[in-house]
């Protein structure tokens, strides 16, 4: 990212990125909006979960919501919330000075190492020796001499807090909670060095945002489904993906303009580095046969050329003819043969440019431009496949009240019948060796879903789902499952529903 924002910015950036004011609104600001892009140790979706929830307003919030988003501590979560809204406690006041940091919870190893110093008595160098005795009996597997000593150290704690005013029952009953919390609680270095990682992405998110949108895209580019939902993410956040442009576009993903980012030369299947540095070295380009040209030698190959012309890249040159010049480029290179002066070349291109005009079936369709985007970025992204035909009939659909046509009615309504693309699913076996499958579509906004279909709803569709492609879908939203959409209703479509609903539309 800082790499990113220096070449393109020219601004130096870690000088100020180790010397954040933590007590900046804007990023806290940041981390509480809807959507939470790309911020390290935050967009998972318990961290995520847990910043809705809690609505960190400084840094010490930011780190408990850290040190809370692991196994364990999670369980505390909400005993941290309610405290920090209404200023309660389940400890006694005598904690007050250790816990105070974390609103009376917890959730470091360094609290409950000063809990067995200051209230139970224990040395600094005991209570490591504690810390690291109550993680092995945060295991399955704990033996009778571990167990043994731990009823020690708990008889000798409570006999200590019992001279602070702490009754004996209350001293053992903390002793139950930090031991149940330990095994899984962070050290509080580590919970603040994590979260200081954190606000520089904060930082460069609010301060750099276009910057580090591009860089979160690059380094997600690897992992295609990944990159799908950072995409999405970044629309949601109001910028427009431009596509590959052999003149306009840079190795990886880069701002242009303020509000835009334009797809990277080497994010396009079959490219690579290597090539994108040449060809962007050697641009500007007027035609394809320049942009050949000018590379002959640097090892940028014929497949090379294919993936750039059907992915769009000389879409400016070609007016998205990308079908009639694949098949020009195809000829060119089997019949060049060992032809180097342009001239001789471009007789050659112009030669085969002119065969076209008596060759049917060169048009570029709506499907082409979605096979070739499947084939070189992994899925559809500059061209929908919601053709304007699949329009029209959808929105037929909507204004007879047969269907919805975007998932967010699933925000006003618990159940929707709706129209998705089905682009990939997965069969797979539940816990208790039934067959079941998630299904990943898209509405006709485009919006992503992951959808699944438990075994008691899928024996009795799958006979009739088909792999990819258009179904119209019932899904409900489960007010009691943390409003989780799934597939099913009191009824779905079924045979008999469909022969009804095809004679109403005729």
């Amino acid at each position: 990212m800082i790499k990113i924002i220096k070449e393109v910015s020219k601004k130096e950036l870690k000088e100020f990125l180790y010397n954040i004011n933590l007590e900046d609104i804007n990023l806290y600001n940041e981390i509480n909006k809807e959507n939470i892009f790309g911020i390290f140790q935050f967009d998972g979706s318990t961290a995520n979960n847990l910043v809705k929830k809690i609505h960190p307003n400084d840094f010490e919030e930011m780190v408990a919501v850290n040190a809370l988003s692991r196994p364990g501590t999670i369980d505390f979560a909400n005993e941290y919330n309610k405290n920090k809204e209404i200023g309660t406690s389940n400890f006694p006041a005598i904690f007050n000075p250790i816990l105070k940091s974390s609103h009376n919870v917890p959730i470091y190893q360094e609290q409950v190492m000063a809990i067995f110093n200051q209230i139970g008595g224990f040395s600094l160098e005991e209570t490591n020796e504690v810390r690291s005795l109550m993680k092995k009996l945060g295991k399955a597997d704990k033996s009778e001499k571990d167990l043994k000593r731990w009823d020690e150290i708990v008889n000798r704690f409570s006999n200590e807090a019992d001279k602070k005013g702490l009754k004996v029952e209350e001293a053992k009953k903390i002793t139950d909670i930090l031991l149940r919390m330990s095994s899984y609680l962070f050290n509080r270095s580590h919970a603040v060095a994590y979260t200081y990682i954190a606000i520089m992405t904060l930082y460069l998110s609010y301060y750099f945002k276009s910057y580090f949108f591009s860089a979160t895209l690059t380094y997600e580019a690897e992992k295609q489904d990944n990159l799908k939902k950072r995409i999405n993410d970044a629309k949601l956040f109001g910028f427009t993906i431009l596509p590959p442009d052999i003149n306009k576009s840079n190795i990886h993903f880069v701002p242009e303009g303020n509000m835009a980012i334009r797809f990277g030369l080497n994010e396009i299947k079959f490219v690579g580095i290597e090539a994108a540095s040449k060809l962007i070295e050697n641009k500007p380009y007027s035609s394809i046969l320049e942009a050949y040209y000018k590379n002959i030698g640097n090892r940028i190959t014929s497949r090379v050329f294919a993936s750039l012309i059907k992915a769009g890249a000389f879409d400016d040159i070609i007016s998205k003819e990308r079908k009639k010049y694949s098949y020009i480029y195809d000829q060119f290179n089997e019949r060049k043969k060992s032809i180097k002066v342009i001239e001789k070349l471009q007789v050659l291109w112009d030669t085969i440019n002119k065969e076209t005009e008596s060759i049917v079936g060169l048009e570029t369709t709506n499907k082409d431009l979605i096979d070739y985007e499947k084939e070189y970025f992994g899925f559809p992204l500059f061209n929908s496949i919601f053709d304007d035909k699949i329009i029209q009939i959808l929105i037929e659909l909507n204004k007879r009240n047969l269907c919805e046509l975007y998932l967010d009615e699933l925000n006003e309504k618990q159940n929707i019948r709706i129209p998705l693309y089905i682009e990939s699913f997965r069969i797979m076996n539940d816990k208790n060796g039934k067959e079941m499958a998630f299904l990943n579509g898209v509405d006709l906004s485009e919006k992503s879903i992951r959808i699944p279909i438990f075994q008691n709803y899928w024996k009795s569709v799958k006979d009739n789902f088909k792999g990819e492609g258009f179904y119209l879908i019932y899904l409900f939203r489960n007010i009691d499952k943390d409003n989780e959409i799934f597939f099913g209703a009191k009824k779905w479509l079924d045979d008999e529903s469909k022969k009804r609903l095809l004679k109403r539309i005729g």
